[in-house]
Parts: structure tokens; sequence; C-alpha cells
């Protein structure tokens, strides 16, 4: 018995559906009101208005209209329940409420037989309603929005970023490091996974690239004595300056690789790789109060500050040029912050983020080492027949650095562009 009067169900339903199909073609929203009992078509281009095709389960129920057009969608119909908007094309009208009806044409028509004719314009509403034992399943009751920061979904990603940077220089001759500055162009992209059913937090990866300079101080001082051998006997060289201020700076690429995670609620946290790849690097010296003394062994006598000894010349105090000791390294990022979904899907986020890495040079014994054992940031070339002496300005990074770092931390703001998919 439950499965004939399961089958006479099914047969009215598609008969009144089929009915209904012909009658509703060209029905629009201006044709419903809200209250409006209706069907959904079940056609293969049968989808809602935000494009998602509707489960199974909503085709053989009826449905009341809850809106009729909106801001988004003037010409659709919200079903109450769904909470889906759907176009017209793809919907029976099963069931209207009471509205203003024209006025009767023939006359001879009696109120009773003209409210029998409407009646007769109404279809039949099929309902079904199990016994029990039966089994109905309803599935896909929980739906994911779209425009969800837990919805899978790619990302691009212009940002802006700066704050605190070093290049953290140690030296092994009078020297030590102080904070500068950075600032970055950040150009990304993200694929979010989305979420399963019931968490909160959606994970992906990032990469891209990032463009900007680093700058930091470097401070130091020159008192170093050291012998030349020339054919007119030693010279014993002592070279002495009391303040020595060098900015490093550097013109960089960064290439992230990190692990990505963002909740509900738009809290974000990035961590991982980054290579860094120098592309240019420059420095402005400044040396304060240089000396130099020479005394010739052979003769005896100490000559200060002369042409003879290699003089340091006003063109020289304050000198610049390009240092090469940085090279390509890796560094751990960490990024943290909020953002926010616009209306049109996009988001803003607002952040901080910090950067660190530490590598070897080993450039001050190999670079200035020379037979006569010179090593010092003012280079002397000894007096000949020909020649006076001369004095070459070095850069203190060139010269006393014997490891370099990378530490910066700052502010990020973001803005991005979302691509979201269904689930």
């Amino acid at each position: 018995m439950k499965a004939i009067k399961f089958l006479s169900i099914v047969a009215l339903t598609l008969c009144a559906s089929s009915a209904m199909a012909q009658s509703n073609e060209t029905l629009t929203a201006k044709d419903f009101v809200k209250g409006d009992t209706i069907m959904i078509k079940d056609g293969k281009d049968t989808r809602y208005l935000t494009g998602e095709r509707p489960s199974k389960w909503v085709y053989p129920l009826s449905h009341t209209v809850m809106q009729v057009g909106g801001k988004r969608f003037p010409d659709g119909l919200l079903i109450a329940g769904i909470y889906s908007w759907i176009d017209p094309t793809f919907v029976n009208l099963v069931g209207p409420v009471a509205r203003t009806q024209p006025v009767a044409q023939n006359n001879n028509d009696t109120t009773a037989n003209a409210t029998q004719k409407e009646e007769d314009k109404k279809p039949v509403v099929v309902v079904y309603e199990p016994e029990a034992g039966d089994k109905f399943v309803i599935e896909d009751t929980v739906k994911v929005d779209s425009t969800n920061n837990l919805s899978p979904h790619h990302r691009f990603s212009i940002g802006i970023r700066g704050g605190v940077a070093s290049l953290m220089q140690e030296t092994s001759v009078m020297g030590n490091w102080h904070a500068g500055f950075d600032a970055l162009l950040d150009l990304q992209y993200a694929y979010y996974f989305g979420a399963k059913t019931g968490k909160k937090v959606n994970c992906g990866i990032i990469t891209g690239l990032s463009i900007g300079w680093a700058q930091s101080p470097l401070k130091s001082g020159v008192d170093t004595a050291y012998s030349v051998a020339t054919d007119d006997g030693n010279i014993d060289y002592s070279i002495y300056a009391s303040n020595i201020k060098e900015n490093d700076g550097q013109l960089q690429l960064e290439i992230p690789i990190m692990f990505s995670m963002i909740t509900e609620k738009g809290f974000f946290f990035n961590v991982g790789p980054k290579v860094v790849v120098p592309v240019y690097s420059h420095y402005n010296q400044n040396i304060t109060d240089p000396s130099i003394d020479a005394y010739f062994t052979t003769e005896g006598v100490h000559v200060s500050n002369e042409v003879i000894t290699g003089m340091v010349q006003d063109n020289q105090l304050k000198t610049n040029g390009k240092w090469n000791q940085s090279k390509i390294n890796i560094m751990l990022s960490g990024e943290l912050g909020w953002e926010w979904l616009l209306k049109n899907k996009n988001s803003i986020g607002l952040g901080v983020y910090a950067n660190y890495s530490v590598w070897g040079n080993s450039q001050y014994t190999d670079q200035l080492a020379t037979s006569d054992g010179l090593e010092s940031l003012m280079s002397v070339t000894a007096p000949s027949a020909t020649s006076t002496a001369s004095v070459d300005i070095l850069s203190a990074s060139d010269t006393y650095v014997n490891k370099l770092g990378f530490f910066d931390c700052g502010v990020k703001f973001v803005y991005h562009f979302n691509w979201f998919q269904d689930k």
C-alpha cells in the first residue's frame, strides 16, 4: 500500500508540475508577491542566482516566497527556508496569496461562478507526507556562504609594509650594528583550500614577489699599525680615526613560500621561509678626525699627516660607493593581523610582520690580507722614487664585516582580490 500511495503521489506531482510549467513560462518577478507558494522546476539548467544547483530534496516540496526583488537581484525571488535567490523562470506558482483581482469582463457571471472559475485556475498542490517507517533523507542541509572566509578561494594581493630593519653587520674591529629602516611592495598569490564542516579555520599557501629597500648604519673606528717594506727600508704606519659611520643599504627581492591560516572572523597568521636576493647595494661613509703616522726605520724619522705619509684628503672624508658583501640568503618570516571582507567580495588587511636570518661572509681575513699584513679601512700605498704615498678609503662593511644578517619588523597594509569557489 505504501508503494502504491507513493507512486500515486509522484504521478500527481509530475502531472501538476507539467501543467504548471506550461502556464508559468512567461512569469516574471512582477507576477509574484510575498507569501506566494511555489515549486522549483527540476531541470538541468535550474540554478540559484548565486550559481549553485538546488539540492534534490527541494524539487518535490512547495516553498514560500520570502521577498520579491532586492538590491543585488532586483528580478529574483528569495525563497524562505532555503534563503536563496532564484529566477522566476525556474519556478511554478502553485499557491498565490490573496491579491487584487481584475474585474470580470462577462457581466453575466455570477459571484459564485466567478469564484469557481478562479478556483479552477489554481493548480493542485501536492504535498508529500511520509508515514511511520518511511525513510526520507534531506541532503546538503548545511549551506556554505560563497563569500565566507572559510570557502575555498584564490587570492591576489597588493600590499605595502615598512618598519625597523638592520643588516646586523658583525665586525672584528671596533664595530657594532644599529637599527635602520625598510620599505617594500608585496605582490602575492594565495590559495585557500576551504574549511571542513564544523571548522572555523581555513588554511592555504602563499607565494609571490616583494621588492624594496633596506638600510642600516654601521659605526666603527680605526686603530691599526703595520709595516711596509720598500727599496729605501721599512715604513711603519699607524692609522687612527675616532669615529666612522657608514650607512649600508640594498635593493632586494623576496620570494615567500608561506603557510597561511585565516579564521571565520578575519584573524590571519602566516609563517614560512623567504628567499632574499640582493639586486643592488650602496654605502655612504663619514670619517671623523683621521690621522696617519709614518716611521721611516732607516732614517729614524716620524712623519704625521704629510703628503709623504698618504694623508687623507678632504674629499675622502665623505665617501660613497657600492659594497659587495650581501648575497642570497633565506630568512624565516611571520605575519599576523586582521582582515575585513568587503561588499564586493574583496578584503583589506592590517597586521604586523617580522623577518630574521643570519649568514656568514668570511671576507675580513680574505679580502685585505696581503703579503705585508695590511688590514685597515684606510689603505696606504707607500711612496716610491717616482710617486708619493696615497690613501685609498674602503667600505667598512667590505673591510671589517665577517658576518651579515637581516632583521626587520613593522606594519603591513594589504588589499586582497578574492575569487571564491562553490563548496
